[in-house]
Protein backbone atom coordinates (compact mmCIF):
# COMPACT_ATOMS: atom_id res chain seq x y z
CA UNK A 1 0.00 0.00 0.00
CA UNK A 2 1.15 3.64 -0.89
CA UNK A 3 1.86 5.74 2.16
CA UNK A 4 0.82 9.21 2.55
CA UNK A 5 4.58 10.13 1.99
CA UNK A 6 4.68 7.72 -1.01
CA UNK A 7 1.30 9.80 -2.19
CA UNK A 8 3.15 12.73 -2.24
CA UNK A 9 6.55 11.76 -3.65
CA UNK A 10 4.52 10.32 -6.71
CA UNK A 11 2.16 13.42 -7.39
CA UNK A 12 5.54 15.75 -6.54
CA UNK A 13 7.45 13.41 -9.44
CA UNK A 14 4.84 13.41 -11.78
CA UNK A 15 4.15 17.02 -11.56
CA UNK A 16 7.40 17.86 -11.92
CA UNK A 17 7.66 15.99 -14.81
CA UNK A 18 5.12 17.33 -16.57
CA UNK A 19 6.70 20.79 -16.05
CA UNK A 20 9.87 19.90 -17.36
CA UNK A 21 7.87 18.78 -20.60
CA UNK A 22 6.30 22.10 -20.30
CA UNK A 23 8.39 24.17 -20.08
CA UNK A 24 11.56 22.40 -21.89
CA UNK A 25 14.05 21.74 -19.14
CA UNK A 26 15.54 18.62 -19.56
CA UNK A 27 16.73 18.69 -15.16
CA UNK A 28 13.20 18.80 -14.34
CA UNK A 29 12.37 15.58 -16.59
CA UNK A 30 15.35 14.11 -14.82
CA UNK A 31 14.01 14.95 -11.37
CA UNK A 32 10.75 13.93 -12.05
CA UNK A 33 11.47 10.49 -13.66
CA UNK A 34 13.68 10.10 -10.81
CA UNK A 35 11.12 10.73 -8.11
CA UNK A 36 8.55 8.28 -10.11
CA UNK A 37 10.86 5.65 -10.49
CA UNK A 38 12.09 5.94 -6.63
CA UNK A 39 8.31 5.14 -5.63
CA UNK A 40 8.41 2.08 -8.49
CA UNK A 41 11.72 0.89 -6.74
CA UNK A 42 10.05 1.25 -2.98
CA UNK A 43 7.10 -1.15 -4.43
CA UNK A 44 9.39 -3.54 -6.09
CA UNK A 45 11.30 -3.19 -2.60
CA UNK A 46 8.01 -4.57 -0.40
CA UNK A 47 6.31 -7.06 -2.79
CA UNK A 48 9.00 -9.73 -2.60
CA UNK A 49 8.53 -12.39 -0.33
CA UNK A 50 9.22 -11.64 3.98
CA UNK A 51 11.15 -14.66 3.59
CA UNK A 52 10.09 -15.96 7.49
CA UNK A 53 8.39 -19.03 8.23
CA UNK A 54 6.09 -18.58 11.33
CA UNK A 55 5.08 -21.72 13.73
CA UNK A 56 3.05 -21.34 16.60
CA UNK A 57 1.68 -23.42 19.53
CA UNK A 58 -1.31 -22.42 21.80
CA UNK A 59 -0.85 -23.64 25.32
CA UNK A 60 -3.64 -24.69 26.89
CA UNK A 61 -6.44 -23.95 24.24
CA UNK A 62 -9.22 -23.88 26.91
CA UNK A 63 -9.01 -22.21 30.15
CA UNK A 64 -11.40 -20.43 32.28
CA UNK A 65 -12.26 -16.83 31.95
CA UNK A 66 -9.92 -14.56 34.54
CA UNK A 67 -7.52 -17.61 35.41
CA UNK A 68 -4.44 -16.52 36.63
CA UNK A 69 -0.99 -18.12 36.05
CA UNK A 70 1.70 -18.14 38.52
CA UNK A 71 2.75 -15.26 37.65
CA UNK A 72 -0.30 -13.58 37.95
CA UNK A 73 -1.19 -13.16 33.76
CA UNK A 74 -3.10 -15.19 31.67
CA UNK A 75 -1.89 -18.68 31.54
CA UNK A 76 -2.42 -19.24 28.13
CA UNK A 77 0.52 -18.47 26.15
CA UNK A 78 1.07 -18.42 22.48
CA UNK A 79 4.77 -19.82 21.48
CA UNK A 80 6.08 -18.53 17.78
CA UNK A 81 8.59 -19.92 15.85
CA UNK A 82 10.26 -17.73 13.74
CA UNK A 83 13.14 -19.15 10.80
CA UNK A 84 14.37 -17.08 8.14
CA UNK A 85 14.84 -19.26 5.04
CA UNK A 86 17.11 -16.84 2.96
CA UNK A 87 20.87 -16.64 3.41
CA UNK A 88 21.02 -12.90 3.56
CA UNK A 89 19.28 -10.71 6.61
CA UNK A 90 15.91 -10.45 6.63
CA UNK A 91 14.34 -6.88 6.25
CA UNK A 92 13.03 -5.38 9.39
CA UNK A 93 9.49 -6.06 10.25
CA UNK A 94 6.51 -5.61 12.60
CA UNK A 95 5.29 -8.35 13.64
CA UNK A 96 1.67 -8.40 15.08
CA UNK A 97 -0.84 -11.29 16.46
CA UNK A 98 -4.47 -11.52 15.14
CA UNK A 99 -6.56 -12.55 18.21
CA UNK A 100 -10.02 -12.68 16.92
CA UNK A 101 -9.76 -10.35 14.59
CA UNK A 102 -7.73 -7.73 17.29
CA UNK A 103 -4.14 -6.80 16.44
CA UNK A 104 -1.59 -7.71 19.11
CA UNK A 105 2.04 -6.26 18.71
CA UNK A 106 4.43 -8.99 19.39
CA UNK A 107 7.77 -8.18 18.21
CA UNK A 108 10.44 -6.21 15.68
CA UNK A 109 11.81 -8.62 13.45
CA UNK A 110 15.36 -8.74 11.71
CA UNK A 111 16.88 -11.92 11.60
CA UNK A 112 20.57 -12.78 10.37
CA UNK A 113 20.76 -15.49 7.07
CA UNK A 114 19.27 -18.73 8.40
CA UNK A 115 18.30 -16.79 12.04
CA UNK A 116 16.29 -18.13 14.05
CA UNK A 117 13.84 -16.70 16.72
CA UNK A 118 11.56 -17.77 19.51
CA UNK A 119 8.99 -15.41 20.92
CA UNK A 120 6.22 -16.18 23.69
CA UNK A 121 3.80 -13.95 24.73
CA UNK A 122 0.11 -14.13 27.07
CA UNK A 123 -2.93 -14.30 25.77
CA UNK A 124 -5.75 -12.32 27.13
CA UNK A 125 -8.46 -14.95 28.71
CA UNK A 126 -10.60 -11.79 30.33
CA UNK A 127 -13.55 -12.54 27.81
CA UNK A 128 -15.47 -15.56 28.09
CA UNK A 129 -15.69 -16.92 24.06
CA UNK A 130 -13.76 -18.96 21.22
CA UNK A 131 -11.44 -16.64 19.71
CA UNK A 132 -8.94 -17.25 16.79
CA UNK A 133 -5.08 -17.06 17.61
CA UNK A 134 -3.32 -15.62 14.33
CA UNK A 135 -2.17 -15.75 11.78
CA UNK A 136 1.06 -13.08 12.11
CA UNK A 137 0.33 -10.06 10.24
CA UNK A 138 4.43 -9.21 9.50
CA UNK A 139 4.38 -5.25 8.36
CA UNK A 140 6.69 -3.64 6.79
CA UNK A 141 8.13 -0.38 4.65
CA UNK A 142 11.13 0.35 1.87
CA UNK A 143 13.61 2.22 3.26
CA UNK A 144 12.34 5.53 2.59
CA UNK A 145 8.53 4.61 3.75
CA UNK A 146 6.85 5.06 0.53
CA UNK A 147 5.22 1.84 0.54
CA UNK A 148 3.47 -0.29 3.57
CA UNK A 149 3.08 -3.88 3.00
CA UNK A 150 0.79 -6.62 5.36
CA UNK A 151 1.74 -10.37 4.66
CA UNK A 152 0.57 -13.16 6.78
CA UNK A 153 2.34 -15.88 8.04
CA UNK A 154 1.24 -19.07 10.54
CA UNK A 155 -1.90 -21.15 11.19
CA UNK A 156 -4.80 -20.31 12.81
CA UNK A 157 -5.23 -21.61 16.51
CA UNK A 158 -8.58 -21.64 18.32
CA UNK A 159 -8.82 -20.63 22.07
CA UNK A 160 -11.77 -21.40 24.47
CA UNK A 161 -12.54 -19.32 27.73
CA UNK A 162 -14.76 -20.84 29.35
CA UNK A 163 -17.21 -19.35 32.04
CA UNK A 164 -16.28 -19.05 35.68
CA UNK A 165 -17.25 -22.41 37.69
CA UNK A 166 -18.22 -22.46 41.09
CA UNK A 167 -18.05 -25.35 43.86
CA UNK A 168 -21.12 -26.98 44.22
CA UNK A 169 -22.76 -29.82 46.22
CA UNK A 170 -25.04 -31.74 45.19
CA UNK A 171 -27.62 -33.49 47.30
CA UNK A 172 -27.34 -36.81 48.48
CA UNK A 173 -29.82 -39.45 46.93
CA UNK A 174 -29.56 -38.39 43.23
CA UNK A 175 -27.38 -41.70 41.89
CA UNK A 176 -26.42 -41.46 38.57
CA UNK A 177 -27.20 -44.89 37.40
CA UNK A 178 -30.65 -46.45 38.58
CA UNK A 179 -28.68 -50.24 38.63
CA UNK A 180 -26.01 -48.61 40.73
CA UNK A 181 -22.25 -46.67 40.74
CA UNK A 182 -21.16 -46.83 37.08
CA UNK A 183 -18.30 -44.53 37.95
CA UNK A 184 -15.19 -44.16 35.36
CA UNK A 185 -14.26 -47.82 35.51
CA UNK A 186 -17.41 -48.04 32.71
CA UNK A 187 -16.21 -48.41 29.53
CA UNK A 188 -18.43 -45.97 26.83
CA UNK A 189 -18.60 -48.94 24.47
CA UNK A 190 -21.45 -50.79 26.60
CA UNK A 191 -23.77 -47.27 26.14
CA UNK A 192 -25.63 -46.39 23.10
CA UNK A 193 -24.52 -44.52 20.19
CA UNK A 194 -25.26 -40.52 20.74
CA UNK A 195 -23.97 -38.45 18.50
CA UNK A 196 -19.94 -37.76 17.21
CA UNK A 197 -17.60 -34.81 18.73
CA UNK A 198 -14.58 -33.55 18.01
CA UNK A 199 -11.25 -35.69 20.00
CA UNK A 200 -10.33 -33.99 23.72
CA UNK A 201 -6.61 -35.26 24.63
CA UNK A 202 -7.46 -37.77 27.22
CA UNK A 203 -10.28 -39.91 25.04
CA UNK A 204 -10.58 -43.16 24.71
CA UNK A 205 -8.52 -44.18 21.48
CA UNK A 206 -11.19 -46.98 21.27
CA UNK A 207 -13.91 -44.39 20.61
CA UNK A 208 -12.23 -42.41 17.43
CA UNK A 209 -14.16 -43.01 14.12
CA UNK A 210 -11.78 -43.64 12.10
CA UNK A 211 -13.98 -43.94 8.40
CA UNK A 212 -14.50 -40.00 9.38
CA UNK A 213 -10.56 -39.48 10.34
CA UNK A 214 -10.06 -40.86 6.59
CA UNK A 215 -13.10 -38.76 5.04
CA UNK A 216 -12.42 -35.61 6.63
CA UNK A 217 -8.82 -35.80 8.37
CA UNK A 218 -10.53 -34.72 11.50
CA UNK A 219 -10.17 -36.50 14.40
CA UNK A 220 -13.81 -37.48 15.84
CA UNK A 221 -14.89 -39.69 18.44
CA UNK A 222 -18.03 -41.57 18.96
CA UNK A 223 -20.03 -39.93 22.54
CA UNK A 224 -22.21 -42.50 23.85
CA UNK A 225 -25.79 -42.00 26.15
CA UNK A 226 -26.20 -44.87 28.53
CA UNK A 227 -30.00 -44.48 29.09
CA UNK A 228 -30.09 -46.13 32.40
CA UNK A 229 -28.06 -43.08 34.15
CA UNK A 230 -29.69 -40.44 35.61
CA UNK A 231 -28.89 -36.80 33.39
CA UNK A 232 -28.46 -33.29 34.42
CA UNK A 233 -30.17 -31.33 31.74
CA UNK A 234 -29.01 -27.70 31.91
CA UNK A 235 -31.21 -25.16 29.98
CA UNK A 236 -30.17 -21.84 29.48
CA UNK A 237 -32.01 -18.86 28.60
CA UNK A 238 -30.52 -16.80 26.16
CA UNK A 239 -32.84 -14.26 24.80
CA UNK A 240 -30.99 -11.03 25.49
CA UNK A 241 -34.39 -9.53 26.81
CA UNK A 242 -34.61 -11.19 30.00
CA UNK A 243 -30.68 -10.45 30.67
CA UNK A 244 -28.93 -7.09 32.43
CA UNK A 245 -26.97 -6.88 29.71
CA UNK A 246 -23.74 -8.64 29.25
CA UNK A 247 -22.73 -8.64 33.10
CA UNK A 248 -26.37 -10.65 33.90
CA UNK A 249 -25.59 -12.76 30.87
CA UNK A 250 -21.79 -14.31 32.32
CA UNK A 251 -24.04 -14.82 35.44
CA UNK A 252 -25.84 -17.59 33.92
CA UNK A 253 -22.81 -18.64 32.06
CA UNK A 254 -20.81 -19.05 35.22
CA UNK A 255 -24.19 -20.90 36.61
CA UNK A 256 -24.59 -23.45 34.07
CA UNK A 257 -21.10 -24.02 33.97
CA UNK A 258 -21.21 -24.62 37.83
CA UNK A 259 -23.70 -27.35 37.29
CA UNK A 260 -22.05 -28.88 34.64
CA UNK A 261 -18.90 -29.54 36.57
CA UNK A 262 -20.58 -30.18 39.56
CA UNK A 263 -22.31 -32.53 37.65
CA UNK A 264 -19.50 -34.74 36.07
CA UNK A 265 -17.32 -34.67 39.40
CA UNK A 266 -20.14 -35.93 40.87
CA UNK A 267 -20.50 -39.34 38.38
CA UNK A 268 -23.35 -37.95 36.54
CA UNK A 269 -24.73 -37.91 32.86
CA UNK A 270 -25.12 -34.20 31.42
CA UNK A 271 -26.20 -32.29 28.70
CA UNK A 272 -26.65 -28.44 27.47
CA UNK A 273 -29.68 -26.64 25.83
CA UNK A 274 -30.25 -23.25 24.64
CA UNK A 275 -33.26 -21.57 23.76
CA UNK A 276 -31.87 -20.29 20.87
CA UNK A 277 -30.88 -23.81 19.87
CA UNK A 278 -27.20 -23.01 18.99
CA UNK A 279 -25.85 -24.99 22.21
CA UNK A 280 -26.63 -28.74 22.37
CA UNK A 281 -23.86 -30.86 23.75
CA UNK A 282 -23.81 -33.80 26.25
CA UNK A 283 -21.65 -34.80 29.00
CA UNK A 284 -20.32 -37.86 29.63
CA UNK A 285 -20.46 -39.57 32.84
CA UNK A 286 -17.41 -39.10 35.58
CA UNK A 287 -15.64 -36.75 32.73
CA UNK A 288 -14.43 -33.36 32.59
CA UNK A 289 -17.55 -31.61 30.47
CA UNK A 290 -15.60 -30.22 28.00
CA UNK A 291 -18.19 -30.28 25.55
CA UNK A 292 -20.32 -28.37 27.51
CA UNK A 293 -18.47 -26.02 28.19
CA UNK A 294 -17.23 -25.53 24.84
CA UNK A 295 -20.65 -25.12 23.89
CA UNK A 296 -21.37 -22.21 27.07
CA UNK A 297 -18.36 -20.45 25.53
CA UNK A 298 -19.49 -19.88 22.23
CA UNK A 299 -22.93 -18.72 23.34
CA UNK A 300 -24.08 -15.01 22.47
CA UNK A 301 -27.20 -13.24 23.62
CA UNK A 302 -30.23 -13.73 21.05
CA UNK A 303 -32.60 -11.36 19.49
CA UNK A 304 -35.62 -13.83 20.92
CA UNK A 305 -38.15 -11.76 22.81
CA UNK A 306 -40.68 -14.98 23.75
CA UNK A 307 -39.62 -18.86 24.48
CA UNK A 308 -39.54 -21.09 21.80
CA UNK A 309 -42.13 -23.27 20.95
CA UNK A 310 -40.25 -26.68 20.58
CA UNK A 311 -38.69 -25.54 24.01
CA UNK A 312 -40.74 -28.46 25.42
CA UNK A 313 -39.87 -30.82 23.08
CA UNK A 314 -36.15 -29.94 23.37
CA UNK A 315 -36.35 -30.26 26.42
CA UNK A 316 -38.62 -33.37 27.50
CA UNK A 317 -36.69 -37.21 27.82
CA UNK A 318 -37.50 -39.02 30.17
CA UNK A 319 -33.64 -40.84 30.46
CA UNK A 320 -33.04 -36.88 31.98
CA UNK A 321 -34.83 -36.73 35.70
CA UNK A 322 -32.89 -33.46 36.64
CA UNK A 323 -33.11 -30.32 35.49
CA UNK A 324 -31.72 -26.74 35.59
CA UNK A 325 -33.42 -24.36 34.05
CA UNK A 326 -31.09 -20.88 33.97
CA UNK A 327 -33.04 -17.79 33.27
CA UNK A 328 -32.86 -13.96 33.44
CA UNK A 329 -35.32 -11.74 34.86
CA UNK A 330 -37.90 -13.51 33.28
CA UNK A 331 -41.79 -12.80 32.94
CA UNK A 332 -44.33 -14.30 35.22
CA UNK A 333 -46.08 -15.95 32.10
CA UNK A 334 -41.96 -17.13 31.11
CA UNK A 335 -41.59 -18.65 34.37
CA UNK A 336 -44.45 -20.30 34.45
CA UNK A 337 -44.05 -22.05 31.18
CA UNK A 338 -40.23 -23.15 32.46
CA UNK A 339 -42.13 -24.41 35.49
CA UNK A 340 -44.47 -26.51 33.70
CA UNK A 341 -41.24 -27.49 31.76
CA UNK A 342 -39.21 -28.58 35.14
CA UNK A 343 -42.56 -30.49 36.30
CA UNK A 344 -41.73 -33.20 33.58
CA UNK A 345 -38.82 -33.97 35.43
CA UNK A 346 -38.03 -36.23 39.07
CA UNK A 347 -36.19 -32.83 40.48
CA UNK A 348 -35.80 -29.64 38.85
CA UNK A 349 -35.23 -26.04 39.67
CA UNK A 350 -35.46 -22.39 38.26
CA UNK A 351 -32.24 -20.37 38.72
CA UNK A 352 -33.16 -16.45 37.87
CA UNK A 353 -29.85 -14.49 37.75
CA UNK A 354 -30.10 -10.46 37.47
CA UNK A 355 -28.86 -7.18 39.24
CA UNK A 356 -32.26 -7.28 40.52
CA UNK A 357 -33.41 -11.04 41.16
CA UNK A 358 -33.66 -11.13 44.46
CA UNK A 359 -36.86 -8.54 44.15
CA UNK A 360 -37.33 -10.17 41.46
CA UNK A 361 -41.94 -11.16 41.31
CA UNK A 362 -41.97 -14.77 40.99
CA UNK A 363 -45.79 -16.83 40.83
CA UNK A 364 -46.59 -18.25 44.10
CA UNK A 365 -46.85 -21.84 42.90
CA UNK A 366 -43.31 -21.67 41.87
CA UNK A 367 -41.87 -20.10 45.20
CA UNK A 368 -40.41 -23.56 45.84
CA UNK A 369 -38.91 -24.17 42.86
CA UNK A 370 -36.95 -20.55 41.57
CA UNK A 371 -33.78 -19.83 42.91
CA UNK A 372 -32.83 -16.02 42.83
CA UNK A 373 -29.42 -15.08 42.18
CA UNK A 374 -27.19 -11.88 41.80
CA UNK A 375 -24.08 -13.23 40.59
CA UNK A 376 -23.21 -16.88 39.92
CA UNK A 377 -21.09 -16.57 43.22
CA UNK A 378 -24.67 -15.71 44.64
CA UNK A 379 -26.23 -18.87 43.49
CA UNK A 380 -23.37 -21.06 44.38
CA UNK A 381 -23.73 -19.74 48.20
CA UNK A 382 -27.30 -20.47 47.86
CA UNK A 383 -27.91 -23.30 46.29
CA UNK A 384 -25.26 -24.71 48.54
CA UNK A 385 -27.00 -23.35 51.75
CA UNK A 386 -30.35 -25.23 49.86
CA UNK A 387 -28.63 -28.32 49.65
CA UNK A 388 -27.90 -28.25 53.68
CA UNK A 389 -30.74 -28.04 54.86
Amino acid sequence: MLTRRGQAFLAGGVATYVAGLLLGYDQLLVLGAGGVATVVLGAAWVLRSHGLDVDRVVAPDRVTRGQHGHDGDSPVRAHLSVRNRRRGPSPAALAVELVNGEPQPVAVLRLEGHGHKDLTYAVPNDRRGVFDVGPVEITRADPLALWRTVQRAGEVHRLWVHPRQHVLTLRAGQAPSLDGDMGDQAFDGSVTFHALREYVPGDDLRLVHWRSFARTGQLLVRENVDTGIAQTTILVDTRRSVHDGEDGFEAAMEVAASMAVAAAHAGYAARLVSTCGKATAAGMVGRTPTAILDALAGLDLSVERDLPERLAAMTLDRANDVLLAVTGLASSADLTTLGAIARQYRRSSVVVVGAAADHHPVPPPLAGKVLRATSGEAFARAWNLAVSR
